[in-house]
């Protein structure tokens, strides 16, 4: 019987330590984003760097190049805070350079949303992954018609 009962407990140890074990972040774009992306605009480049901080944060900046010139015009903090996901950027010379911090309302694997609709502009920020070393990125109000697109591509993994 003694036997019997410490192998039940083995097992239901086991089952609720597989169960723990489950994927934490879903939703999470993690290997997919790290690394550094960029796209020509007129006068350089425009880039966005992603690196894992821990198991549940990633730190990412957004920047422009210009010949020998590097403009930092915003930083980011993707950070999973309980259940929830959260796209937080500050930039440069926005909002009295105060974080704003976008709730994951989707994704798909490919594609992930986030939003905060008490933000003035953006509501919606974007990233669409097109290929492995392709990203479409886009900003705006939820409608079409005010909208801010980048298509990067990865320049170091």
């Amino acid at each position: 019987m003694r036997v019997l009962f410490m192998f039940i407990l083995s097992a239901w140890l086991l089952s609720a330590t597989a169960q723990q074990k489950q994927e934490p972040f879903a939703g999470w774009p993690g290997e997919q984003l790290i690394g550094t992306w960029a796209m020509p605009v007129k006068g350089g480049k425009l880039c966005e760097e992603w690196r894992m901080q821990d198991d549940h944060t990633m730190l990412g900046k957004s920047y422009k190049v210009s010949g020998t010139d590097t403009t930092l015009l915003e930083t980011v903090t993707l950070t999973k805070e309980g259940n929830a996901i959260f796209y937080i950027p500050t930039a440069i010379g926005q909002n009295h350079n105060q974080s704003v911090r976008f709730k994951l309302s989707s994704f798909s694997g490919q594609a992930y949303i986030f939003e905060n609709q008490a933000h003035d502009f953006p509501k919606r920020i974007v990233y669409e992954f097109t290929g492995n070393n392709t990203m479409h990125a886009y900003v705006d109000d939820g409608t079409p018609q005010k909208r801010q697109e980048f298509n990067y591509k990865r320049v170091i993994q």
